[in-house]
């Protein structure tokens, strides 16, 4: 017994040592407006690009009162070590491969006069060191018929939440030597990123109730922030970043009905970016393109 209270005692000394090692480090803090086209406001951009809820096509219909609900899953493409070179202007790499895919349950709601509401939410997995949290997202749809087999949907949309993960400083540098932590991160970070944005979409669609084709086209605010929180030997960064920007992006895809209650849809969502890298300084395109796939049921 005696033992085990001295193996306690001294864990409990380390602990609360290497608590106030972190507390008497200077501190970086403040807040950090990036520009539009660099690496930073970039992998922001990138990240939220990722998350738009778009109407994937003809929504269902719905009269007053009755539902749908799918499942969807986007792909989020693979960055290459210079994709990822975005910290500190650029000098330093993040780590942005987390989660290859995004996805949500949505639920669809019949409102009077033909209006449609979507309420999507993502639930908080974690991935990689990386989960979302509180992440909502909401839609409001009205489509108007030209004719028998084409319509045109007007759309709003916003989203609300954030994720975290250990983007700064991920855990596997932890303890490494300077080639694999050369910003001598001391523990794994706690980033956090809001991915609020809101705005407006138009998408046309053709077909029939057992297969249709859309292209849809919108245009978002989108208002990330970046909360740095990462400890490095010398100090602890408290960082802020912030940026405001729009997103435009386009989605074309095709749905079908499977067997009674099913739909299912395919798309392609294409979100234009542009970024100055510090080997060029030239301003250039680094755009998202995600697949994406939506399983919808109605009673």
């Amino acid at each position: 017994m005696r033992l085990i209270g001295r193996v306690w005692a001294l864990s409990l000394c380390f602990a609360l040592a290497g608590s106030t090692l972190a507390q008497s480090l200077p501190i970086s803090e403040g807040d950090q407006r990036v520009a539009d086209d660099s690496g930073e406001a970039w992998a922001m951009r990138f990240v939220g690009a990722s998350t738009i809820m778009t109407a994937l096509g003809r929504a269902p219909e719905l009269a007053a009162g009755e539902w749908a609900v799918s499942a969807e899953v986007g792909s989020i493409p693979h960055l290459d070590a210079s994709q990822q070179q975005v910290g500190l202007g650029g000098s330093k790499q993040e780590d942005l491969n987390k989660s290859p895919v995004f996805g949500r349950g949505r639920l669809w709601i019949g409102l009077p006069g033909g209006w449609i509401g979507e309420l999507g939410y993502t639930p908080p997995l974690r991935i990689d060191g990386t989960k979302p949290e509180d992440l909502f997202a909401g839609a409001i749809s009205r489509r108007w018929s030209l004719g028998a087999r084409y319509g045109l949907t007007a759309r709003a949309l916003g989203q609300h939440g954030r994720a975290r993960g250990d983007v700064t400083c991920p855990a596997d540098v932890i303890g490494r030597g300077a080639q694999d932590n050369p910003f001598n991160c001391s523990r794994r970070s706690d980033d956090r990123i809001k991915l609020n944005y809101y705005g407006a979409e138009g998408t046309f669609d053709f077909g029939d109730a057992a297969w249709s084709g859309h292209l849809s086209a919108g245009w978002l605010r989108y208002e990330p922030r970046v909360q740095v929180d990462a400890e490095l030997t010398q100090y602890v960064e408290h960082i802020r970043l912030l940026n405001s920007a729009p997103l435009r992006y386009l989605a074309l895809g095709t749905g079908f009905a499977w067997r009674a209650h099913w739909h299912v849809v395919l798309e392609a969502l294409y979100v234009p970016l542009h970024v100055r890298r510090p080997e060029t300084f030239h301003r250039q395109r680094d755009d998202l393109l995600s697949l994406r796939v939506a399983l919808r049921w109605k009673p």
